[in-house]
């Protein structure tokens, strides 16, 4: 290890995030014909818990003659201690800077952290934008669930992968790979790889505005690639055991993608799906490789909506004797936060009930088609309380289209009700702790609300102070997020390329977003106010029929179906879950939904 460097790492707060040479790391071959580094624009931490990370690293290294390494935003201190010695940003594995390799691949999955995207490219020392960076300098593209929406980064990335990652990331190689290999130019590995299905290039896009609207947007409409069969696509049977404890240190397993129920505010939603499945057999195997492998003591089946999967029963009947004999515990996570149904627990605090309602009324619910009804929510209460439940977990949103004062209150009343059950069904004296959370409602890309307005943040503050009050009273634990935070993340996901150098105006004034710590926002504001920006052009309501930014990405789900769906939500109208009939989404036109044509 450079000297430097280990004298760095005895002032830095927990340095093991920046060693690598963890358990499982695989050998590593500098002599490749493609250098390739992963990297995630968030500490460590936070990084190594990333599902998409954690298949292509292995994905890459199980390849023969390929390697990948990897790379996490340093926290402030350690970007203060590699700029003071003069040391650009390094990769795990090596330490080689991240200006030595061919390709540099971003997972975003959280808006906020485009800002530590453009610092690590700077402590790299390479340039922010894409038409600065020369022919010896490594290709950046992104991936990820932010690239639903990759025009504000379309100046910083050469290129980005739409959709499912497992099936592009090898083409995209083996295309860079033959490039490399013809001598071929960046202008002309980009042509190449435009031919790849799934691929968006921003620079080929032709963008206009007239009066801060978008007005032109011209390229090759890029089709969201799907994998089709989970069983026979890649899974790693060994995961590295991370250096620094993640909240998540779990073997892990993806028992799902895709969900077909429908909330309108749910991008996951749409832009995931069609549903698939793995089978029982491949889920065993899987997990008892990862649990031999790492020596974890517990398992995470991963899932948007662990309750639909067909073959539930069976697989908890493998599982839990498995677990059992290596003294582990298996935990059904739901990315999809609904209610937990039947004999499905959550391991880490048996004693909780957590349900994620989203509005407390059931008009509200109607218009996000969140379809749990009154009678669901008291059954949930009633059955969890008598199995000795004490801890309940409540999770909403505000500012919701058509949100009133009369549905703040309708949350309260959910509160109260449930203190009311408990009383009622209790198996303890033990008192009952309740603790509600509220996000503020993001109208996001690909959903039917993605047309609706943010409410900003002076309005969210005010709705959470209403309710704050309210459950001081009631003596009920209340979070809520930050508003400001909230709205930068409202522009971030609807925003277009013209928002590239407040971004970089930004980075420049320190801003970053590290572990989920809040970041000043108010550099956005002042950046976008020097650059002549109209904030509220992003967080305003949209036409059915305006140009949006992420208009040339197919995700397969119809414009015209999203709109109906829209119009269902003005007027109260729900939807049923796929599984119980196809609704129209024009996914079963391409054969890839188990529910098309039912």
């Amino acid at each position: 290890m450079d000297k430097r460097l280990k004298s760095i790492l005895k002032r830095v707060q927990r340095p093991a995030r920046y060693v690598g040479g963890e358990i499982n790391c695989p050998p590593i071959n500098t002599e490749v014909r493609v250098r390739f580094c992963l990297c995630y624009p968030d500490l460590y931490e936070v990084g190594m818990k990333s599902a998409s990370l954690k298949i292509l690293y292995h994905l890459i290294n199980d390849r023969k003659g390929y390697n990948c390494e990897r790379c996490f935003a340093p926290y402030t201190d350690m970007e203060q201690e590699l700029k003071n010695a003069e040391m650009q940003l390094f990769s795990l594995e090596s330490r080689t800077p991240l200006a030595g390799f061919n390709v540099l691949a971003f997972c975003f999955e959280d808006q906020l952290c485009y800002v530590n995207f453009l610092s690590m490219l700077k402590l790299a020392g390479l340039p922010l934008a894409s038409k600065l960076r020369g022919e010896d300098m490594p290709l950046v593209y992104g991936f990820g669930s932010c690239m639903a929406n990759v025009e504000p980064l379309a100046e910083f990335l050469d290129f980005a992968i739409i959709g499912d990652i497992e099936l592009v990331t090898t083409k995209v190689i083996d295309t860079i790979m033959k490039s490399r290999l013809s001598k071929l130019s960046k202008a002309e590995t980009l042509k190449e790889l435009s031919k790849v299905e799934g691929v968006y290039i921003p620079s080929f896009v032709k963008v206009e505005f007239k009066k801060d609207k978008l007005s032109k947007l011209e390229g090759k409409l890029v089709k969201r690639q799907i994998v089709r069969d989970l069983d026979r696509t890649y899974f790693p049977t060994k995961l590295l055991v991370p250096n620094e404890s993640t909240g998540e240190d779990e073997a892990f397993v993806e028992m799902a993608r895709g969900c077909g129920r429908g909330c309108r505010f749910c991008q996951m939603g749409y832009f995931d799906r069609p549903v698939r499945e793995r089978r029982v057999q491949n889920l065993v195997s899987q997990a008892t490789s990862q649990i031999i492998s790492s020596g974890s003591g517990g398992l995470k089946i991963d899932s948007p909506e662990p309750s639909d999967y067909k073959n539930l029963d069976s697989l908890i009947k493998f599982i839990d004797p498995m677990c059992g004999e290596r003294n582990s515990k298996f935990i059904l996570t739901n990315n999809r936060n609904h209610a937990l149904q039947g004999h499905i627990v959550n391991m880490r605090r048996p004693h909780t009930v957590e349900l994620s309602l989203e509005a407390g009324s059931q008009k509200l619910r109607d218009v996000i088609n969140k379809q749990v009804s009154y009678d669901d929510i008291y059954s949930i209460f009633k059955a969890s309380f008598k199995k000795g439940v004490t801890n309940v977990r409540l999770s909403f949103m505000i500012g919701l289209p058509s949100e009133t004062a009369v549905d703040l209150m309708a949350i309260c009343e959910l509160a109260m009700t449930c203190k009311e059950l408990y009383k009622k069904y209790r198996q303890t004296t033990r008192p009952l702790s309740i603790v509600i959370t509220t996000n503020t409602f993001i109208p996001m890309p690909f959903t039917p609300l993605q047309w609706c307005g943010y409410i900003g943040q002076k309005e969210a503050k005010k709705r959470q102070d209403f309710l704050q009050s309210a459950f001081d009273k009631l003596g009920i634990k209340y979070y809520h997020d930050d508003p400001q935070l909230s709205e930068a993340k409202a522009i971030l996901a609807r925003g277009d390329r013209r928002l590239c150098r407040m971004l970089a105006l930004a980075m420049d004034k320190g801003v970053r977003y590290l572990g989920g710590e809040g970041i000043n926002t108010d550099e956005y504001d002042l950046a976008m106010y020097a650059l002549g920006i109209d904030k509220d052009w992003y967080t305003g309501k949209k036409g059915v029929k305006d140009l949006l930014a992420w208009d040339l990405i197919d995700s397969l789900v119809g414009k015209e179906y999203l709109a109906r769906e829209y119009a269902k939500s003005q007027k109260g109208e729900t939807t049923l879950d796929c599984s119980h009939g196809c609704s129209g989404c024009e996914l079963s036109k391409m054969g890839v939904c188990q529910y098309g044509g039912h």
